[in-house]
C-alpha cells in the first residue's frame, strides 16, 4: 500500500484536467472495488507532454492509501459486473498496429480475498472490420 502524497491541483475552471508534477488526469471514476459497500477512487494518468493517447498508469485510492496500482500501455481499471473486484484493459505489447488502429487488448478479471487483489483469468480481446475498405 503507497500513500498519496501529491496533492491534486485543480486547473482553470474552463478545464477538465487536473495536473500533478508528471502527470495529468486522465480520468476520475469512483466504484467499489472490494465489496465493502464504500466506493474507491480510480484515476487513470497520462504523462504530461505526452500525446494524447490515453492512460499509462492507473491507480485505485483507498483514503489517502493507493490500494492497487498498474502501469502498462493504455493501461484502464473498469468496474466488474459485481462489486468484488475490477477489470485490468491494457493495449498489447505484441499489437503491430499504429494507436489510431488497435487491434484489441487484453483484460484480466480481479477480484477481492483475504485482503489482496487476486487475479481470477486474463483473456484478450480483439476487434476484427464487418464490410468493406473504401
Amino acid at each position: 500500500i503507497t500513500k498519496v502524497v501529491a496533492a491534486v491541483n485543480p486547473a482553470p475552471q474552463d478545464a477538465i484536467a487536473h495536473y500533478l508534477p508528471t502527470d495529468y488526469i486522465w480520468t476520475l471514476e469512483k466504484f467499489d472495488v472490494d465489496n465493502d459497500g464504500i466506493v474507491e477512487t480510480i484515476v487513470s494518468y497520462n504523462f504530461v507532454g505526452s500525446a494524447d493517447a490515453g492512460s499509462y498508469r492507473s491507480d485505485i485510492i483507498k483514503g489517502n492509501n493507493i490500494i492497487f496500482s498498474v502501469q502498462e500501455d493504455n493501461a484502464s481499471i473498469v468496474p466488474a459486473d459485481t462489486t468484488n473486484g475490477f477489470y485490468v484493459e491494457w493495449r498489447s505489447a505484441d499489437d503491430p498496429a499504429p494507436r489510431c488502429c488497435e487491434e484489441g487488448f487484453k483484460r484480466t478479471r480481479f477480484v477481492f480475498k483475504d485482503g489482496k487483489f487476486i487475479p481470477l483469468y486474463e483473456q484478450e480481446v480483439k476487434y476484427f472490420k464487418v464490410g468493406k475498405e473504401k
